[in-house]
């Protein structure tokens, strides 16, 4: 078999057979069994003869680790374990998701948007409220700020990521689910 080199999805790469350019490797069967150091010449026709190819495992080793397996399903497991990865990684990611307010906002439209925040918080987002206030509104910051804390009781249980900030002209807060 001649060299085969193999790029699937994002960073995926497998050295095989005639692309392996290390003269003395430590080599494995397809069961995982240890077959020992030797050239990799004598390592690619017992690959051969099996019907298999020589892969590299990995090349950092002293000396590097080989495999004899069957490329296409060495890929399939390699992407498998790649997919699993990336999936439990979106997991344990926290996003911060933002909610919009106005000091003029209705009692209504806070109702709806607390519920909407309870929810980013029970699904395990943090959540940032942010309001700003233009031209006249910045004349009643109280109201503003009566307005925020009006929102926040709206929501129930959660503690502060950072607390209540006023900048410039905007309102912020940043909470999570309460303990």
């Amino acid at each position: 078999m001649d060299g085969l080199t193999i790029k699937k999805g994002g960073n995926l790469q497998i050295i095989a057979n005639d692309l392996i350019r290390f003269t003395k490797i430590r080599v494995t069967d397809s069961t995982g069994e240890s077959l020992g150091i030797m050239s990799k010449y004598d390592a690619q026709e017992i690959a051969d003869e099996q019907g298999l190819d020589l892969i590299l495992v990995t090349e950092h080793a002293d000396p590097p680790v080989c495999r004899i397996f069957d490329a296409g399903k060495f890929r399939y497991e390699a992407q498998k374990r790649e997919k699993e990865n990336r999936k439990k990684q979106a997991e344990t990611r926290i996003d911060v998701k933002e909610i919009r307010l106005r000091p003029g906002t209705d009692v209504h439209d806070l109702q709806v948007k607390a519920k909407h925040a309870a929810e980013f918080l029970n699904s395990g987002d943090q959540v940032k409220i942010s309001m700003r206030m233009r031209g006249r509104e910045l004349a009643n910051v109280k109201l503003a700020e009566e307005n925020f804390e009006k929102f926040l009781d709206l929501i129930g249980e959660f503690h502060y990521i950072k607390r209540r900030v006023f900048v410039g002209r905007m309102l912020s807060a940043i909470i999570a689910k309460g303990d």
